[in-house]
């Protein structure tokens, strides 16, 4: 375990020492009122384990933020992987206890904290706008794929009045 400040002096160093047992998670903690919380986890990248679409951040990105990195990982929970000259090399999670912490920092328990999150009207607002712009592009798809078709049935509508029109041509050509 590693307490959260000295994570934020020097990650690499961290980092290093999690190299020596690669198949195991490093825990980086937060301590409030006497209990150390787990906030972030760091691992070694596994190809096989970890996720693709995790956010992508280079190692000198990751060292001249190293605070803003970590916070938005342990506040958001969205995974981290940490590259190396282009090569994934570390995972940074969010902690098995970052949400008791936060709870605990705000001084209410694990349910009022997490119901505080559900009601929260900026993600509340963020989903509608979300659902609202996949409607909206859905209804899009189906409007274009109209035109597409409607356009087909005047392309062969139009083929067929040149028939007839060339038809009616001869006829009185002739």
């Amino acid at each position: 375990m590693t307490e959260l400040s000295v994570w934020l002096e020097n990650w690499r160093l961290v980092a290093e020492e999690a190299e020596k047992t690669p198949s195991e998670y490093h825990s980086i903690t937060m301590t409030h009122a006497g209990t150390a919380y787990e906030v972030l986890l760091l691992s070694i990248y596994d190809p096989d384990i970890d996720e693709a679409e995790s956010l992508l951040t280079t190692s000198r990105a990751f060292t001249n933020a190293v605070a803003l990195y970590s916070r938005r990982t342990r506040d958001t929970g969205v995974g981290r992987i940490i590259t190396n000259k282009g090569t994934p090399k570390y995972v940074l999670e969010q902690g098995r206890e970052a949400l008791l912490w936060g709870a605990a920092i705000e001084g209410v328990n694990l349910d009022r904290w997490m119901k505080a999150a559900r009601q929260s009207h900026s993600w509340r607002g963020i989903e509608r706008r979300v659902k609202k712009e996949l409607k909206e592009k859905q209804l899009n798809l189906l409007r274009e794929k109209a035109i597409e078709n409607r356009l087909s049935e005047l392309a062969e509508e139009k083929s067929s009045l040149e028939g007839l029109l060339i038809s009616t041509k001869r006829k009185i050509g002739s």
